[in-house]
């Protein structure tokens, strides 16, 4: 009987002490972080999949919109020179801002991504093709009368002449080509000379210079 009551007394002894009940609040203070740290990465890992969401949605609706314009410039569906023009001014200020972006800290993935998209566009045979003939349809031939005027003038060049005629910035001209801003500078300078220095007719002079300084 007394050996049970030591034990009982020493059992208590032990499971009130200051350290038993310091291991007891060790664990439970463990378990509370524990929880906390879960309902943290719950609440982070939910706005992460809600951004992400929210990116690709927009993704998914600049890209529709891309294609939208590919189909208008290969099915020649536009209206008129203005509705033409306007949806390269769109483009345009994408990639002015994508310009003051890169002269600055500041990244923005999201735009790096529109902007290589077009640049891909820019680049490719097949699209500048189309771009030229609607280019014709809409501006009364100037791409045509342009080529026809100078068969022999460098494909940089043209490239450029066509590239102010929809309206781009030297700017964004540069972005597409992947140079220096002073090259576009130089090259239009030096097409601006080609132009001037022709015997083409004053008519056509003034046209040509007219949209090289868009």
């Amino acid at each position: 009987m007394l050996s049970e009551f030591s034990a009982y007394a020493i059992s208590d002894i032990e499971i009130n002490s200051p350290t038993h009940r310091l291991d007891v609040a060790v664990v439970i203070i463990g378990a509370m972080i524990t929880a906390l740290f879960g309902l943290v990465f719950r609440f982070h890992a939910k706005g992460y999949q809600f951004e992400m969401n929210k990116l690709k949605t927009e993704n998914n609706a600049y890209i529709d919109e891309v294609r939208l314009l590919k189909n208008l410039l290969t099915q020649s569906q536009i209206d008129c020179e203005a509705q033409f023009i306007n949806k390269f001014e769109q483009i345009n200020r994408l990639f002015e801002i994508f310009y003051a972006y890169q002269q600055s800290s500041v990244r923005n993935k999201k735009l790096n991504s529109q902007i290589m998209t077009w640049v891909d566009y820019f680049n490719d045979d097949i699209f500048i093709d189309n771009l030229k003939m609607n280019l014709n349809e809409f501006s009364g031939g100037i791409w045509q009368n342009f080529h026809d005027s100078f068969p022999h003038c460098s494909f940089d060049r043209a490239k450029l002449f066509l590239f102010k005629c929809i309206g781009l910035s030297d700017q964004a001209i540069s972005i597409v080509g992947n140079e220096n801003i002073a090259n576009v500078y130089s090259r239009k300078y030096r097409l601006r000379n080609m132009i001037l220095e022709s015997e083409i007719s004053h008519e056509n002079k003034s046209l040509f210079l007219e949209k090289l300084t868009r």
